[in-house]
């Protein structure tokens, strides 16, 4: 079964299981958000939430409904991130003449956008083990003993990844 296989690292049946449900992931997606660039954010985070949480899946024939699942709470909380960010105008109906907090603001948006973006190819040139213990200790917020468990090594061996990758 292609999910056991996933459980237990397999990333070539992760590829494949995605191939199979990957469609049916952006229809739920799509039909959701207006925005094809915000699409296809939330396929990508749903897609390593499931590589992530694959573990908790307690029915393995289940992987075509929970995959969109994940999606559709993704989904949610970009739509509620959105909206807590809408720019309110004044009682005249203007822009106001300073955003109420600049994070808002086009530049830091795009700023920002742009050091994820550096951030997530910086991640995916580390080493695999390195990479691993990135994704599953600051993007997973698992302890490290869950990272050691769940990667089959020490405890000891995943400070030095952490260190080593945080380096490079």
């Amino acid at each position: 079964c292609l999910v056991v296989r996933s459980r237990a690292g397999d990333t070539a049946a992760f590829a494949v299981l995605m191939e199979r449900h990957r469609a049916r992931l952006m229809r739920v997606c799509a039909s959701m958000l207006d925005d094809p660039s915000s699409v296809a954010d939330v396929v990508q985070d749903a897609t390593l939430v499931a590589w992530l949480q694959i573990d908790r899946l307690r029915d393995a024939e289940r992987f075509g409904g929970w995959l969109p699942g994940i999606g559709r709470v993704l989904c949610l909380r970009a739509l509620r991130e959105r909206q807590e960010s809408h720019l309110e105008l004044t009682r005249d109906g203007a822009l106001p003449a300073r955003f109420a907090d600049e994070r808002h603001a086009p530049q830091e948006r795009l700023l920002a956008a742009e050091r994820a973006a550096e951030l997530a190819q910086a991640i995916a040139a580390l080493p695999a083990g390195q990479r691993d213990a990135i994704v599953l200790f600051h993007l997973a917020d698992m302890p490290q003993a869950t990272v050691a468990a769940r990667l089959g090594t020490a405890a000891g061996a995943v400070r030095t990844r952490l260190l080593k990758g945080r380096a490079t």
